[in-house]
């Protein structure tokens, strides 16, 4: 780990904590609680219908019965419903998946809100508008949950805090506010001279695959795990999986490292 100073969350040109569009409507801050206040929000969305009602809706799942829905595709000028590819023969304008839509963005959030048990939060900053593909928005959820822990999302849906990678062999207890216990925990018995460890101050050898991060990264990661944990619970009806309150419970769990350009 080179440059812990250096180390920081990874932003966008400015803060988001949700992918979710709301226009000119939340002001120089982009604010959905402000927003909201406007009641009907008019943003490019993704068109679906219901198989089972026949309703039309930007989400993934019906919200009148509870369904799957998939993507309708027509002409982005007249409306006129097309296939996938298809050219529109009036408007000779290819096919759209999305169209410009009024959305009640004050019932859309009181009700995200009641879902998670969150109350009205001071702001949830958004975007102006969608850039992928279908124009397909985030669950205003995730949003929800991203401001309460102080989290932001980059422009692909993670959360990024970025490092410096440099290469590391040796380390002192000590310089890693790590105790001897969890030390001999994770398998480190003796330090570089096979001497038995038992001072914060003796020279340990790195093993392959352990990594060493700044403490700023653990505050952090222990904010998205706790994000995590109640998006798992409250949105998604299932167990929370990290269970972690400080950053010493992330010591020894597992990680994958992938370079963003892959």
């Amino acid at each position: 780990m080179g440059r812990p100073e250096k180390a920081n969350r990874r932003l966008m040109k400015t803060s988001v904590h949700s992918l979710f569009p709301i226009g000119l409507a939340g002001g120089s801050r982009r604010n959905i609680v402000e927003a909201a206040e406007k009641n009907l929000v008019e943003v490019e969305l993704v068109h679906r219908k219901c198989l089972q009602c026949g309703f039309e809706t930007y989400k993934p799942t019906c919200p009148k019965c509870g369904s799957r829905t998939i993507i309708q595709y027509g002409c982005p000028v007249c409306g006129r419903p097309l296939s996938l590819d298809a050219v529109c023969p009036s408007c000779k304008a290819p096919s759209s998946p999305y169209e410009s839509t009024r959305i009640d963005l004050r019932s859309e959030l009181y009700e995200a809100l009641r879902r998670v048990g969150s109350p009205k939060l001071e702001a949830v900053k958004g975007v102006i508008k969608l850039m992928n593909a279908t124009r397909t928005p985030e669950p205003l959820e995730k949003g929800i949950l991203r401001a309460k822990y102080d989290l932001t999302v980059f422009k692909d849906g993670t959360i990024r805090f970025d490092m410096t990678n440099a290469p590391l062999t040796h380390f002192k207890p000590s310089e890693i506010n790590i105790s001897i216990r969890k030390l001999r925990e994770l398998g480190y018995y003796r330090d570089f001279e096979g001497k038995p460890l038992e001072s914060l101050d003796q020279i340990c050898e790195l093993k392959i695959h352990d990594i060493i991060l700044p403490k700023t990264c653990g505050e952090y990661l222990v904010k998205v795990a706790n994000f995590i944990d109640e998006l798992l619970e409250k949105f998604y009806g299932l167990k929370p999986f990290y269970n972690v309150k400080n950053e010493n419970d992330l010591i020894g769990h597992l990680v994958i490292g992938l370079a963003p350009h892959t």
